[in-house]
């Protein structure tokens, strides 16, 4: 077998993880940020589901 589908296949779940991770980090804690900035909860869950849904689907 090639190595380079072993480390294709290595490092695309890993990649995968940290991509999810990270957005879902910055989606919780990214939502206390866009409060202070349009103090309307209703276009900060809207701008932050956006963000989650561009990030995830990458």
């Amino acid at each position: 077998m090639n190595v380079n589908i072993i480390t294709y296949c290595i490092y695309l779940p890993i990649i995968v993880f940290i991509t999810v991770r990270i957005g879902w980090i910055c989606y919780k804690n990214g939502e206390l940020f866009l409060i202070n900035l349009f103090e309307d909860i209703a276009i900060v869950k809207s701008i932050n589901n956006l963000l989650l849904n561009r990030i995830l689907s990458n």
